[in-house]
């Protein structure tokens, strides 16, 4: 049965750990961009993103813990538990170890590929810290996935929300004085922090975790293993997607890949708000599926039928606020490239957010297939794509490359879960919902169209306008879809009592 008072307290604090993490990327970029300037911003993103490969040693496990961590309460095994943890250490810690080794060795030659000469030695310095500050957050991931498999996942937004009050702080000390190293300094030290604070709040949620002595465990091994490697080759097709993309624009122009990270940045930010609270089902679907898998298609047609109002309302306040959002950000010169590439990741990211339910599903019933082969299409397409639009249209070809290689792995997996469980779009989608879609592209336009001819505008009129017309948007959807109607009635009950 799922407990909605904890499902209510994890959602509660997933969004607002996204609320001030976003805040606290709106104060780093912005600073960044002032003091280091976009080209150096731009080296910094591509030397995170070519670190980032040694991702490919996490092996699905973070998912895996969470998983069997879920499977494993709801039988009330706190001994696999544990051993599930001591395992997982092990195990991650050793190859994540070997598989840094390789991309240090490796990331000389891609550096020197995608980075003008004048910046290769600034990079460099970056890639030992980069490296090391994903190993740490590699282990700590194990703690904080065990700690989203009790559904203590509040715990892991406070965590996160204090090392970014850690990293903006370490951020604003070191800058100054070590230019771009003072960014990996801080980030170091945000992970630190992670480390310590991960293990010590799993110690204190389950009492039985103990590193007096390791547990290691076959069983549980191949358990893990064998969900893992679904995941891995998710995390292998990714690959493909950040470094890659920035890695192809940075052979092209280094300021249009600070511009593609801030706006990458700000979509994945708050398209975060939706997405925390979808994967906080994970371990609930891992329940349902060992308790009451009869449950599953209504709890997922909820939470699609929620999820999709709030992803058009959510793209929708974006587009309408680009402009003024570049003008608080960049500058009053209105930039062609954050624009384009914000309003293209907008649009895909939206394919994405509808499809977060399914993914999600499949995640907690440990069904990985279609959630593998998507993530194969879009990495695969996100090459061929990349590299024949690129080579047309160069930085915006590649933008548009990437926005269609998502949007099609996004949908692919969407439509397979409906159909392989018998929910077409024509059960979950009203007329009242594409009426919301409607309204919503009409206030986009609207704004667009607005500001457009009147960029004089200073960006505290812009926001006043875009939100009094999404407030109006938002009135209308209350009275016209089922979830605004629900909604609605619950909050003139509340306001009754």
């Amino acid at each position: 049965m799922v407990n909605k008072r904890v499902v209510s307290i994890n959602i509660l604090f997933s969004l607002l750990q996204i609320l001030i993490t976003g805040l606290v990327y709106y104060l780093l970029y912005k600073y960044l961009l002032k003091t280091l300037g976009p080209d150096l911003m731009g080296v910094w993103a591509i030397v995170l993103s070519i670190s980032s490969t040694a991702n490919i040693a996490n092996l699905g496990i973070g998912a895996s813990v969470v998983r069997y961590t879920a499977t494993y309460k709801a039988k009330d095994d706190a001994k696999s538990i544990s051993q599930l943890v001591h395992t997982s250490f092990l195990f991650l810690g050793a190859v994540f170890l070997v598989i840094i080794g390789i991309v240090y060795l490796v990331a000389p030659y891609w550096l020197h590929a995608v980075i003008e000469q004048k910046y290769y030695h600034a990079a460099m310095e970056l890639v030992p810290l980069s490296l090391g500050c994903l190993f740490l957050n590699a282990i700590s991931g194990v703690f904080l996935s065990c700690i989203d498999g009790l559904q203590k996942n509040y715990i892991r937004s406070l965590l996160y929300i204090i090392s970014f009050a850690i990293l903006i702080g370490m951020v604003y000390v070191y800058v100054p004085s070590k230019g771009l190293v003072g960014v990996a300094y801080a980030q170091m030290g945000q992970a630190v922090f992670l480390l310590l604070g991960s293990l010590l709040s799993l110690k204190s949620v389950f009492k039985g975790l103990s590193f007096s002595s390791f547990g290691w465990n076959k069983t549980i091994f191949k358990n893990i293993f064998r969900f893992g490697v679904q995941e891995q080759i998710i995390s292998i097709c990714q690959l493909c997607f950040d470094p890659f993309t920035k890695s192809l624009l940075g052979s092209h122009s280094l300021p249009m890949v600070t511009y593609y990270e801030m706006a990458n940045r700000l979509v994945l930010q708050l398209r975060g708000f939706l997405v925390s609270a979808n994967q906080v089902f994970i371990p609930v679907f891992a329940s349902t599926n060992e308790k009451a898998s009869d449950d599953t298609n209504q709890l997922y047609k909820q939470i699609f039928s929620v999820n999709f109002l709030l992803g058009i309302l959510w793209a929708a306040i974006i587009i309408a606020c680009v402009v003024p959002i570049n003008k608080v950000w960049i500058g009053d010169q209105l930039n062609q490239s954050f624009l384009i590439i914000t309003l293209a990741l907008t649009l895909s990211y939206l394919c994405n957010i509808l499809m977060s339910p399914a993914y999600f599903a499949n995640m907690g019933r440990a069904k990985l297939k279609n959630n593998v082969i998507g993530n194969v299409i879009i990495g695969v397409l996100n090459v061929v794509l990349c590299f024949g639009l690129g080579f047309l249209f160069q930085g915006y070809g590649i933008i548009a490359g990437w926005s269609l290689a998502l949007s099609a792995g996004s949908l692919f997996i969407l439509f397979k879960y409906n159909k392989e469980n018998s929910l077409g779009l024509a059960r979950l989608l009203t007329s009242k919902d594409i009426l919301v879609g409607v309204l919503a592209a009409i206030f986009c336009v609207s704004c667009c169209v607005l500001f457009y001819i009147n960029s004089q505008l200073s960006a505290l009129w812009m926001f006043a306008i875009s939100i009094f017309l999404f407030a109006i948007l938002c009135l209308a959807t209350l009275r016209i879809h089922p979830v605004g109607i629900t909604l609605s009635g619950f909050i003139k009950r509340k306001l009754a009592k």
